[in-house]
């Protein structure tokens, strides 16, 4: 199943990547291939990315958390917005953290309809 894609909402493009489900080595292996997306998208030069991160029923470690924090210090300068869709628990709480400790615009939401709603507000 493909976990990441690009989808067209209102005329914008929204980088989509599914974490739903995922724990372990299968969250890592996906974790690495979503930021070499991300990479290859930055490597344009472009700037401004709208992206969704489904994290429905996800298990997410002490130690992804931090790799996903050192991928967002990277990522901040091109990236408009972040929306995370079924983050629960304390993996809020470091997100939130992380947000405070970059420039990155991140917002949690129950659904991926009204993370995209948001992402194309900004």
């Amino acid at each position: 199943m493909e976990r990441r894609k690009k989808i067209k909402h209102k005329g914008k493009t929204i980088y989509y990547f599914d974490w739903k489900s995922l724990k372990g080595e299968d969250l890592y292996n996906t974790i690495k291939a979503s930021k070499e997306r991300l990479n290859d998208a930055v490597g344009s030069g472009r700037k401004g990315f709208l992206v969704i991160v489904d994290t429905t029923d996800t298990v997410i470690s002490i130690d992804l958390l931090k790799r996903l924090q050192e991928g967002m210090k990277f990522a901040e300068h091109y990236i408009k917005g972040v929306a995370l869709v079924g983050m629960s628990g304390l993996n809020t709480f470091f997100i939130e953290l992380s947000s405070k400790i970059t420039d990155l615009n991140i917002k949690m939401f129950d659904s991926v309809d009204d993370a995209k709603e948001w992402l194309i507000s900004l």
